[in-house]
């Protein structure tokens, strides 16, 4: 049996971003469903992408006050 070959990272970023294919959508899910270490591979890239999504969401709350704060401030 040939030893399998892992995904590239650059694909598993898309994956996790969202920003992929269809055709490749499903490369991603079959080969993971393979191969353990791109499966850890991809749950690491979906963890940053999802602590970045946080830190974009609480960055954009403290830099942009809600409207009821600017409210109270006029």
């Amino acid at each position: 049996m040939e030893p399998m070959k892992h995904l590239p990272i650059g694909l598993l970023e898309q994956y996790a971003m969202k920003e992929i294919s269809i055709r490749d959508h499903q490369r991603v899910e079959r080969h993971v469903m393979r191969c353990p270490q791109c499966l850890d591979r991809l749950h690491a890239e979906i963890g940053w992408v999802l602590g970045v999504r946080s830190m974009d969401k609480t960055w954009r709350k403290l830099i942009k006050p809600s409207r009821k704060s600017r409210a109270k401030n006029e």
